[in-house]
């Protein structure tokens, strides 16, 4: 890994060495005559001004002008290659950082300079040798000590980059960064005794510090040293009772154990610590449902880990959106309901939560909770057509028939390439304009609808059937029964729809027939298609039948005021 701070480092020392250099180079000229020198000087002191207020090309032409009168100028070729490493031309920088050097081999910054590049451009074997002279030289530069580790380290000796680490520990003292690194590098060439050796000088520095503990706990679950690692979580235990993480470590270790009751104890505290992330405890929970499905004792104690994560994590609305999900995988609807909508409550910005609610309240029948909700789900996504549809459906149900049409009309607008479900919005549509009483545009909604998808079942049947309740365009009514029959042969919506249409054709003989087939599948229990029955019945002169199912119409909901009106007259009206 690349050491920041040492790059820093190396770096402000190198800024500093310019002027002592520049000093240095230009007094031992010794070859130039005076009037060379002072032009050289001139030329450093105007090369370096123009590279500090960044005119780079001004400087370069400079420096290289500094070399034209001295061709072994170590501090202008410094220079250039500081300039080429800022324009990020590698190879002209290495190759004047190597001239800076070679002209002034014992400049300890040169020298750092250039194996600092060497190190950039992954060439570890060259810069490793310049180190080792660095630190050879000055053994009071630990940062140098760290640099050659690092080379080491790249060239994969791993035993070799310890030795400058042990060095450097004996200059600067125990550090745990220094040491943790040590104790990674001795178990990469699986030297455990020594990795452990470097814990435990942590542990020995601070008795009380429960990570050190817990990294050496980690180690020797590794290696399968499961009594080890135990008793060092029983220690970590002993100063921290409420760590989390180690509750996690041991719920791992009960379980190799396959004691799950331990396991499950150790489990609950862990989730009732909230120094361990929410993302970690819904991945032990889906672990749990998929690796432990088995373990009764574990499956059975999913409710009261999520009660636990409710309370340690309340805020926090994945929570409740994934126990929503859990419940309404066992098909606890109310429940998965309930915690979609406080997960809403906590973060409403999520598209999938809002399309469960609204499911959902369609599927419990809420329309009053189902025209709120997709109202608001439209507000936050105005341009998903679901929402407008639940609330289409919603307002439908609830009589509320021009906040439907509203509702339709508006979603059709966000509707791309599915002519399914245009379909579907115009057959909605039509049954809205229906019950306001618009038929020219219900009629026109349902040939929309029909064009969009003609094997629409739905549409064939109420269209047909609102036809027959106004008794016009009876031909067209029929075939379009026909047709959905001919896919849901026993729909008793549909039996029922052809009947009443051959009812009103006055064939009253296979209109008895067709509706007593709706009336089993319904299991005589649908007002409408009971008092239809009634109705044949009265015309096939059964008066007394027909007055009995007109009164199973009324026990069954049907409240239309003229099924009274019929039993007390004993008699037919439309």
């Amino acid at each position: 890994m690349k050491n920041l701070i040492q790059i820093i480092i190396i770096f402000i020392l190198l800024g500093g060495a310019g002027c002592t250099i520049h000093k240095k180079q230009t007094k031992n000229s010794s070859s130039l005559n005076q009037n060379n020198e002072n032009k050289l000087i001139s030329l450093l002191i105007n090369a370096t001004t123009e590279k500090i207020i960044g005119n780079l090309d001004i400087a370069d032409s400079l420096f290289k002008e500094c070399i034209k009168i001295d061709a072994k100028n170590a501090v202008s070729y410094f220079e250039l290659s500081g300039i080429y490493r800022i324009e990020k031309n590698p190879t002209k920088s290495i190759e004047f950082a190597k001239k800076a050097l070679q002209f002034d081999p014992s400049n300890e910054w040169y020298k750092a300079n250039l194996a600092l590049f060497y190190s950039e451009l992954n060439k570890y074997k060259e810069a490793s040798k310049l180190f080792e002279e660095l630190t050879k030289d000055y053994p009071e530069k630990y940062e140098y000590l760290y640099s050659l580790s690092e080379c080491y380290y790249f060239l994969n000796d791993l035993k070799k980059a310890i030795a400058p680490l042990d060095k450097l520990e004996e200059a600067i003292g125990l550090n745990e960064d220094l040491i943790l690194y040590k104790y990674r590098l001795y178990l990469n060439i699986n030297e455990f005794d020594k990795a452990v050796f470097e814990v435990k000088k942590l542990i020995n520095s601070n008795p009380s510090n429960v990570r050190y503990y817990g990294i050496l706990a980690e180690f020797y679950d590794s290696i399968g040293d499961h009594q080890n690692a135990f008793k060092l979580y029983q220690k970590i235990i002993s100063i921290d009772p409420d760590n989390g993480i180690v509750q996690l470590s041991l719920f791992q270790y009960y379980i190799t154990l396959k004691d799950t009751e331990k396991a499950l104890t150790s489990l609950k505290k862990a989730f009732s610590s909230k120094e361990i992330d929410a993302d970690i405890k819904f991945n032990l929970l889906a672990k749990i449902l998929l690796q432990y499905k088995d373990d009764t004792v574990l499956v059975n104690s999913i409710n009261s880990l999520f009660n636990i994560l409710l309370i340690t994590h309340k805020e926090n609305s994945n929570i409740y959106y994934f126990y929503g999900d859990f419940l309404l995988r066992k098909n606890d609807l109310t429940g998965a309901l309930e915690n979609f909508k406080i997960a809403a409550s906590l973060n409403n910005n999520t598209y999938e939560l809002w399309n469960q609610i609204v499911l959902l309240e369609a599927d419990l029948l809420l329309y009053d909770e189902l025209v709120i909700d997709s109202k608001k789900a439209i507000e936050l996504f105005p341009s998903h057509p679901t929402f407008y549809y639940f609330n289409g459906i919603a307002n439908l149900q609830i009589k509320s028939y021009n906040h439907a049409i509203t509702a339709f009309k508006n979603g059709i607008n966000y509707i791309i390439n599915d002519n399914y479900l245009l379909s579907d919005f115009y057959q909605y549509l039509g049954d809205a304009y229906h019950h306001v009483n618009d038929n020219i545009s219900s009629d026109n909604s349902f040939e929309k609808a029909l064009s969009y998808n003609p094997n629409n079942t739905y549409v064939l049947n109420n269209y047909s059937y609102y036809l027959s309740l106004r008794e016009t365009r009876i031909n067209e009514a029929e075939e379009m029964i026909l047709k959905a029959l001919g896919f849901s042969p026993n729909n008793k919506n549909y039996l029922d729809t052809y009947g009443w249409i051959l009812f009103l054709k006055k064939d009253f003989i296979n209109a008895e027939k067709w509706l007593k087939q709706a009336l089993a599948i319904s299991l005589e229990k649908d007002g409408t298609i009971l008092e239809h029955y009634g109705d044949v019945l009265f015309h096939l002169n059964n008066i007394t039948d027909a007055i009995y199912y007109w009164g199973k119409a009324i026990d069954n909901g049907n409240n239309s005021p003229i099924l009274k009106e019929k039993i007390s007259g004993k008699t037919y009206l439309k």
